[in-house]
């Protein structure tokens, strides 16, 4: 089930001592959204120009983070204080994978790999700038999705993970490889193919590749 739908206006945030437009923080809202291919309309990442935005156009978060989060930072955290548009309950990283769909009503949504955090993270949930890497470390990160069919979604709809293909990789093993120094590079040279996968994951993967190649040679 839907836990909660979150939208946040795009504003200008200081965030640790640099200034940033962001539309990170996001609040539960009462009622329907739209959302199609772009995103949730009315929400400040609608219609992102960023190469990903598509592969991007939502970001969900499972209540078992939450909890997971809640235990071990000793603090109650609101929902969508990880900066995705929808908290539900159900399968979170270590369970999911790329390319498996979404149900939730008419609505379909394909899975395109983790959220990868960074200091916005860390400046909105109070935490300091070692925050993302610990929390990235866990690969419970947030799951990004694009839009197959567009509709209305509110909190307390009924939320369904269909898998697709076992072979595909696990969110949270896409996650991982990205800290790994020594990655298994024939594994993430095919997943830089892989189309299910977002764009930005690609691109991440293949500049680590590249890294790896140049500690190789030296």
């Amino acid at each position: 089930m839907i836990e909660s739908i979150n939208i946040g206006p795009r504003v200008e945030v200081e965030i640790f001592g640099v200034i940033k437009l962001t539309a990170y923080e996001k609040h539960p809202v009462d009622g329907e959204v739209t959302l199609d291919e772009q995103g949730i309309v009315g929400d400040g990442h609608y219609a992102r120009e960023a190469e990903e935005g598509r592969d991007h156009a939502i970001q969900l978060c499972s209540t078992d983070n939450y909890k997971f989060w809640e235990e071990r930072l000793n603090k109650k955290l609101r929902p969508g204080v990880f900066g995705e548009s929808v908290t539900y309950e159900g399968p979170n990283e270590h369970s999911v994978r790329i390319g498996d769909i979404i149900k939730i009503g008419l609505v379909r949504l394909e899975i395109t790999g983790p959220r990868i955090p960074c200091a916005k993270l860390a400046h909105f949930i109070g935490e300091d700038l070692s925050f993302p890497r610990v929390y990235h470390q866990t690969s419970r990160t947030g799951i990004y999705a694009r839009v197959l069919n567009a509709g209305r979604i509110a909190a307390h709809d009924q939320i369904q993970f269909e898998a697709t293909n076992p072979s595909l990789p696990l969110v949270a093993d896409i996650a991982a490889a990205l800290l790994d120094r020594t990655p298994n590079q024939d594994w993430m040279t095919a997943l830089t193919k892989e189309p299910r996968l977002s764009i930005m994951i690609r691109n991440m993967y293949l500049k680590k590749l590249e890294s790896v190649s140049r500690r190789g040679t030296n």
